[in-house]
């Protein structure tokens, strides 16, 4: 249910509509912390937790699919091979990027848990926390460059995308 929810915020920015990505992603996690919250609280056990889980990712992803229609009305079939190739040129090494960032996040957590026990380990995760800080600004910050420079890109002006950075 999460994998089809992933193109929402890349298909509104590439339609211009970046401050709904903001909207989609508050609604989607706020249902998500009510209901696991409240299945909790109602029914005291982690199966309702993990069902309630379910549930708001299956709302979030018709909320996003209807913004992904609604943000793209003349939709015509589906892509060529040609342009399949190139969306997976561009995809597979992003995916295989985000796969090694996340192995060696966890990575020093997998060596921690083999090696001491399950208290030290506990101890270490715990004590382990780093802010969020440089991810969530990075984030917001490449959100809000993409269209414009998918614009100038479009336009030609690669030298002007470019400049975007320095």
């Amino acid at each position: 249910l999460e994998f089809p929810a992933i193109g929402v915020p890349p298909c509104l920015t590439a339609r211009d509509r970046v401050s709904w990505i903001v909207h989609y992603t508050a609604t989607s996690r706020l249902v998500l912390l009510a209901a696991v919250l409240l299945s909790v609280w109602w029914f005291g056990t982690v199966r309702s937790a993990v069902i309630a889980n379910v549930m708001s990712l299956s709302v979030g992803l018709v909320l996003g699919l209807a913004m992904m229609f609604r943000v793209c009305p003349e939709w015509d079939g589906w892509p060529s091979r040609t342009e399949l190739r190139r969306q997976m040129a561009i995809g597979v090494p992003l995916c295989l990027s985000a796969f090694i960032t996340g192995f060696a996040t966890a990575l020093d957590k997998l060596l921690v848990s083999m090696f001491y026990t399950s208290e030290d380990f506990a101890v270490y995760v715990n004590g382990a926390l780093q802010l969020p800080l440089v991810p969530v600004l990075l984030v917001s910050v490449s959100t809000v460059l993409m269209p414009n420079m998918s614009r100038l890109c479009s336009e030609g002006r690669d030298q002007e995308a470019l400049e975007m950075f320095s």
